[in-house]
């Protein structure tokens, strides 16, 4: 798998964004979509978001690699749920839209040549996504 070079001294990283994201879903706020446009807290993670996503896409354009964006995609489509959003809807969307997105541009080669290791790791996320939400309705 192509590396993506790490973040120079700096610059936001992943675990910034997510910290910031974990903050505001302590607050109850169970999807992204729920929470206000206006509150602060919400702006201030999403400047950190767009920060991190420039930087990272930069790096990622940079290498010159299709699996370098595409693994940028998908920590992208990843990361509120890593940041604990977990209501069932979003988690829907989530699997049902935007990583079969990401799995398209993974695997069909009108996209570019497919990258078999991007996809597998998307094929789990939608696994894993559908599972939780199966044991959210037993």
């Amino acid at each position: 798998m192509s590396e993506i070079p790490p973040s120079p001294e700096g610059e936001v990283t992943r675990d910034q964004v997510l910290s910031a994201y974990r903050r505001i879903r302590e607050r109850g706020f169970r999807s992204p979509d729920h929470v206000p446009l206006d509150d602060p807290e919400a702006e201030a993670a999403q400047r950190l978001r767009d920060a991190w996503s420039s930087g990272e896409e930069a790096r990622a354009t940079a290498t010159g690699s299709r699996e370098a964006r595409l693994q940028h995609n998908l920590d992208q489509t990843m990361l509120m749920i890593e940041a604990g959003f977990d209501d069932p809807r979003y988690l829907a969307e989530v699997a049902s839209e935007f990583l079969v997105q990401d799995l398209k541009e993974a695997v069909h080669p009108k996209y570019g040549t497919p990258v078999p290791g991007i996809a597998e790791e998307i094929r789990k996320r939608i696994k894993d996504i559908k599972e939780r939400l199966e044991e959210k309705n037993e």
